[in-house]
């Protein structure tokens, strides 16, 4: 009975109803704590840039700036677009997103279906965009129906990508967070420090390795929309 009361706690959301509409407003709170937080952390670094004399932390930050930016340049070569600031703003979020649920009190906004569906979509409306921008909207339809026995396939690969990129995401968070929960609460608080501090090492990984692979899958969807092949061009 304990078991199933945690479970329960850990899926539903507390929900504020608006215009008829229910919205889960831990998640809502929480996302605009994350966005405070990067807010907050911005102005800090910004305060301690320096020229020339660089300090430690901006020393990581245009570490992780570089390699994201370049990994992005390196995926896109060749056609003129920018996504650098996009995977950089977009890993960043993600990245404290997944790490505010391991603080007693708080739940991931990325531990909502409802988020990373929202995040998914936005990649998938990206792609998309960028796709017919860069082949016309005949080019387009002509892409999907690259192979005609096969068009289905790649109409159901298109639409199945935010779908399978939300659930990725989602599960992983999800199921992190439940297992930090069973750790604290089931097992002996004389001895539950031990696999919780091993376990938050871990979800802590594994919440970076997952808004890494969100922020790499969304640069290579956009990469493989906008290439021509040579023999539709």
């Amino acid at each position: 009975m304990r078991l199933l009361v945690l479970l329960q706690a850990d899926v539903t959301h507390p929900t504020v109803n608006i215009a008829g509409i229910d919205f889960n407003a831990d998640t809502i709170r929480n996302t605009l704590i994350v966005c405070a937080i990067l807010l907050v952390a911005a102005l800090i670094v910004r305060s301690q840039l320096r020229v020339g004399k660089p300090t430690q932390l901006q020393n990581i930050i245009e570490l992780i700036v570089e390699y994201i930016g370049g990994l992005t340049a390196e995926s896109l070569q060749g056609r003129n677009l920018n996504l650098g600031p996009l995977a950089i703003t977009l890993f960043v979020f993600l990245l404290v997103s997944n790490w505010i649920g391991l603080i007693p009190g708080f739940k991931s906004p990325t531990n909502d279906w409802n988020t990373t569906l929202a995040l998914a979509l936005l990649t998938f409306v990206l792609f998309t965009f960028y796709s017919i921008r860069r082949r016309g909207p005949g080019g387009y339809v002509k892409h999907l129906l690259v192979v005609p026995p096969y068009f289905p396939l790649s109409v159901i690969d298109e639409l199945a990508k935010p779908i399978t990129l939300s659930f990725r995401l989602y599960f992983n968070i999800f199921v992190g967070e439940l297992l930090l929960s069973l750790i604290i609460t089931l097992v002996p608080t004389w001895i539950s420090w031990l696999p919780g501090a091993l376990w938050t090492l871990f979800s802590l990984f594994i919440g970076a390795v997952q808004a890494f692979i969100f922020t790499v899958l969304t640069v290579s969807y956009v990469a493989i929309a906008t290439e021509v092949e040579t023999a539709h061009a």
